[in-house]
Formats: C-alpha cells, sequence, structure tokens
C-alpha cells in the first residue's frame, strides 16, 4: 500500500473509532491513578499510546505544548493542567472526530485555554509555524505514519531552537522479515531510529522508560486495523519505549 493510501487507512479507522466512542485499549499503567481520576471518562474510553509523555515532560507554566495525535485528548487534558491559562496548548490529529473529541475533553475538565489550537493535519504535513513549541509530544502516533522521516523532519522544524519533544512508541529489537501492515508503517528498529535523529541534528536522546511487551499486551493495545496475529509475532521483537531529544539552541 502506497503511502496516500496508508494514510487514509489510518484517518477512516480512527474517524470510526472516534464515533463509536471505545478504543480497544484503555489508559496504560504508566499513568499515575491520581492524574486519571479526573479524566473525563469519554477521553478514558479513547486512549492508547505506549506511555506518559507528558508525565516525563513535566512542561512549565508558560510553555507551548504540541500533542500530535491528540486522540481522545487524555494527554492533552494532562498536559493542560500544568499549563494552567498560560502558554499555548495545541493538538493536531489525522481524523476531524478526534480532534472534536480533544475538544470536547479539554472543555469537560474544565480546561477552557485562551490560547488553544485545534487542527485535523497529517502528523508529516502538517502546515503548523517554524518554532511553533516548545516541546512536542507523541504517543503512539508515530509508529502508525507511514513516513515516519517525513513526520520527524517536521518535528525537528515546528519545534523552537533549544525546544524538545517527547515521544512514546513502538520499536524494534531487530529488523522484520517484510515491511509492517497500514497502522503499523512508521514502525522502525530502534538503533535505526536514534540515528536517524541524530543524522537530523536532533541532540541529546535519551531514553526514559523502556518496557518489554506480551503477546496480549500487543493485542489489546495495538491499533486494531493491524491484524492480531500480527501484532502477537511481534511479542518478541517490539518494545514500548518513551524518549526525548532536543533541537539544538541557536549559536550565541
Amino acid at each position: 500500500m502506497d503511502t496516500a493510501g496508508a494514510t487514509e487507512c489510518l484517518q477512516r479507522y480512527y474517524q470510526e473509532l472516534a464515533q463509536s466512542g471505545a478504543s480497544p485499549a484503555a489508559a496504560g499503567p504508566w499513568y499515575d491513578a491520581k492524574d486519571l481520576a479526573r479524566v473525563p471518562a469519554a477521553a478514558l474510553a479513547l486512549a492508547g499510546g505506549w506511555g506518559n509523555p507528558v508525565g516525563w515532560a513535566a512542561p512549565a507554566a508558560g510553555a507551548s505544548v504540541l500533542d500530535l495525535g491528540c486522540g481522545g485528548g487524555i494527554d492533552l487534558v494532562l498536559a493542560g493542567r500544568r499549563l494552567g491559562t498560560t502558554g499555548r496548548l495545541s493538538g493536531i490529529d489525522l481524523a476531524p472526530a478526534m480532534v472534536e473529541a480533544t475538544g470536547r475533553a479539554l472543555a469537560a475538565d474544565g480546561l477552557a485555554h485562551p490560547c488553544l489550537v485545534l487542527k485535523t493535519a497529517d502528523l508529516a504535513t502538517a502546515a503548523l509555524a517554524r518554532n511553533f513549541a516548545d516541546l512536542v509530544i507523541a504517543n503512539g502516533s508515530l509508529s502508525q505514519v507511514p513516513d515516519p522521516a517525513r513526520a520527524f523532519r517536521n518535528i525537528f522544524r515546528m519545534l523552537a531552537p533549544g525546544g524538545r519533544m517527547v515521544v512514546a512508541d513502538l520499536v524494534l529489537r531487530r529488523p522484520l522479515a517484510a515491511p509492517p501492515p497500514a497502522g503499523l508503517g512508521g514502525l522502525m528498529v530502534a538503533e535505526e531510529l536514534w540515528a536517524m535523529l541524530a543524522a537530523m541534528s536532533f541532540m541529546t536522546l535519551s531514553i526514559l522508560d523502556e518496557r518489554r511487551l506480551s503477546a496480549q499486551e500487543l493485542t489489546s493495545r495495538g491499533p486494531g486495523l493491524v491484524p492480531a496475529a500480527y501484532l502477537a509475532a511481534l511479542a518478541e521483537n517490539a518494545l514500548a519505549v518513551t524518549f526525548t531529544a532536543m533541537r539544538p539552541p541557536l549559536a550565541c
């Protein structure tokens, strides 16, 4: 399947998922129960992902935070609580219904942020301004894009100098025998991903969390458009990692 076809497949799947109001997954064990206690039920019902990027990033008041693949809104809700009414809170998603779900989740949590930007866009081509964000977060979305290199180049462009990304996602320990199916088109071997980011001039790469995954975890939490048998077969190969890297600051 070509890039356009895979992107269309992803958009259709997540549009239908948002309209159904229920994800096959649930908020994972990486979230603090106290944080989840106040998250709107609708956002929890659409939660997926492979980590807690907001918890690791700990954005400070005044930051500009951008969530790539905002889904049902769980991570933007958690980020919004940290920002309060300061900075800028932004999210993009491929599916219009997911963007609407994020907006509802923020409203239900009482987060009337004065500088809120929610857009429907492809992560790899989102035309937000250069230097748009101090912090980019992504939770399970980048392993699904058909062209991960293009997506990470776009993140570099959207980050302000000295800004950082915190990504929670799947990576591989070793290469696959065949290209992954639609829904995991951005899945990469970890060492190849780190090398690609270094070549793009990202710096200070750091692994914040790393977990082996069972077949049951992969089939219950993986993208629903990927066959369960394929996900189960990744159990000896896939890792859930949370990592951070920075766009270099401006030289003096």
